[in-house]
């Protein structure tokens, strides 16, 4: 079933840095079009993880429909080609009810796969019994010399991301990079937006975003999603903030080292995002001294004008 056309036949996108105020300008502009969200970041999905992944607070969510946000099992993965499916369900649904779509998230590699299109290629737990035994160097090695292009993009700190592209080389006997490549969940338009800030304001905001998710309690809160029964191994344990947190309740760290390195890593993300985006040609948009609303107005102002 094909997407019907939103603005301008595009649906936009709105994406940036941690911290950059990614969420507020996606309300702002739903609020401005009529609109309702479609969260495009990977960790936002999980039930319980909340303080980490700054979702959109409930009192937002009363008011502006979000899809895609705290409902997925954290025991299960959640895959690009999942995302994909769901997220083109969803932009239907909004369009059929005479509402705007607009897509916010972080996660580059979703919103990729939903604009270009993804291969749904399948699993094999045989494969990734056999892959789970091997050390996560082993598995850096091998996929160095299968895929050196998938290689030097794949965040190499995810051993999920890693232990899929072997999986998917060993079973389609190509480069990840190649058989991804192979289309069959057809993609939709987007115009991306990147939200952008001058470098030290941004770092300024990522650490006092890291303080408050301290001062929130995010040890007790994955102290309670362990008491849950998830495992140390879920997915969204891999992400940044819960990994270093799970580091320091094991023993591994203090607490004040894992504050640290939850920022700089996140620094070093935001810094890969930029460069992702610039890459893919996205429109950047400064939001330095700019309200949600003013960012939402000049992002309809270049959909519907482009000017």
């Amino acid at each position: 079933m094909s997407i019907p056309p939103a603005a301008a036949g595009l649906v936009p996108v709105i994406t940036g840095a941690t911290a950059s105020g990614k969420t507020d300008a996606a309300a702002a502009f739903a609020r401005l079009r009529n609109g309702s969200v479609i969260n495009a970041d990977s960790q936002s999905v999980y039930k319980y993880f909340n303080i980490g992944t700054s979702k959109p607070p409930w009192s937002m969510r009363k008011k502006i429909r979000h899809y895609l946000v705290d409902f997925r099992n954290p025991q299960k993965q959640f895959s690009a080609g999942d995302f994909v499916l769901l997220a083109r369900r969803a932009v239907r649904k909004i369009t059929r009810e005479g509402k705007m779509p607009v897509i916010c998230g972080g996660t580059g590699l979703y919103i990729s796969a939903l604009k270009d299109g993804i291969s749904p290629i399948a699993s094999s737990s045989e494969i990734r019994d056999k892959i789970s035994v091997m050390t996560h160097d082993a598995q850096l090695k091998e996929l160095k010399k299968a895929d050196p292009a998938m290689y030097s993009i794949i965040d190499k700190r995810n051993p999920r991301r890693v232990s899929r592209a072997l999986e998917i080389y060993r079973i389609t006997g190509m480069p990840p990079s190649e058989a991804l490549k192979k289309k069959f969940i057809e993609g939709i338009p987007l115009k991306v937006f990147f939200l952008s800030l001058p470098r030290p304001e941004l770092y300024r905001r990522i650490d006092e975003r890291v303080d408050k998710m301290l001062s929130d309690g995010i040890v007790n809160e994955v102290i309670r999603i362990l008491k849950r029964g998830v495992t140390s191994a879920a997915p969204p344990f891999s992400a940044i903030g819960y990994r270093e947190i799970l580091e320091h309740i094991s023993g591994k760290c203090g607490l004040d080292e894992a504050v640290q390195k939850i920022k700089f890593r996140t620094h070093l993300l935001s810094r890969k995002q930029e460069i992702w985006w610039k890459k893919k040609g996205a429109v950047e948009i400064s939001v330095l001294n700019r309200s949600p609303e003013e960012t939402a107005a000049e992002i309809e102002k270049i959909l519907y004008n482009g000017a």
